[in-house]
Order: C-alpha cells, then sequence, then structure tokens
C-alpha cells in the first residue's frame, strides 16, 4: 500500500529528516517546506519517488499511484549504470548490421575502457583539461 512521507531539511524544528505527511504541518512544529515522496514496497525493497512540495500535488501523486498499482501498471524502474544498461541494448538490438557496428564503436559496451574514440586519452587535443564546451565540441562531433 502506498502512502506519503515528508523529507524535511536540517534546519526544521521537528528534529528528524523524515516523517509521515500528517506530521508535516506548521501545526506540528515543521518550519521547512519538506519534499513529500509517494513510498511503497516493491519486492521487499522500500521505494521511495519524490513527487514535489506541494501538499495538494503529493496527494494526487498518491492517489494516481495507488491507481497504477492497482491496476498492476507500475513498476519499479532499476538503477542501470550505463555501459550496463548498453551492453543490454546492444544484445536485443534488431536493427541493420551496419548500424549495429556504429553503435558498438560509439556505446561503451563492456566497459568505458572499449570506447572506439576516449575522449582525451592519446588524442592529440589535450585540451579538455580547460572544460572549454568548444574544445570538447570537435571530438565529440567527430
Amino acid at each position: 500500500m502506498a502512502s506519503l512521507q515528508a523529507r524535511h531539511s536540517r534546519s526544521c524544528n521537528l528534529g528528524r529528516p523524515w516523517t509521515t505527511f500528517a506530521e508535516a504541518t506548521k501545526q506540528k512544529g515543521c518550519t521547512c517546506t519538506p519534499l513529500y515522496h509517494v513510498v511503497l514496497r516493491r519486492d521487499g525493497r522500500l521505494v521511495r519517488e519524490p513527487v514535489g512540495h506541494n501538499r495538494k500535488e503529493a496527494e494526487r501523486a498518491l492517489d494516481a499511484r495507488r491507481g497504477d498499482v492497482a491496476r498492476r501498471a507500475y513498476r519499479v524502474l532499476d538503477d542501470v549504470r550505463f555501459d550496463d544498461w548498453a551492453d543490454r541494448w546492444l544484445a536485443g538490438f534488431t536493427g541493420k548490421q551496419n548500424t549495429r557496428r556504429v553503435y558498438e564503436d560509439t556505446l561503451p559496451v563492456g566497459g568505458a575502457d572499449r570506447l572506439a574514440h576516449p575522449v582525451g586519452a592519446g588524442n592529440s587535443n589535450s585540451s579538455l583539461s580547460s572544460r572549454n564546451p568548444s574544445a570538447l565540441a570537435p571530438l565529440l562531433l567527430g
């Protein structure tokens, strides 16, 4: 069952970072504008989704999430590193072989050390240390 919790700022007089939605009021002693989260358990894991600082919008988000759960349309997104995601995506790619080769050369398949043109690794343009976007553009655009 989904519920609402509030994440308070360090300077809040309540003295604790997390409270229930009902406790996050001025009458209860809250002196900050907390960030509300829809909270639920998925596969034994606690999942907190930030929904904003507005109480009414937080209640609407909770109602929407409860509807999603009831319709079985809700799913938790996994926190996946990009190179791991790229490996999975490329394994399931069904496009043309030439397009696949291009993606294999540009995606960090098997980790960042497998990039076709690692930025700053042996490139003649060593101006990357300046972090000037105009210096990076020719290297990133090809």
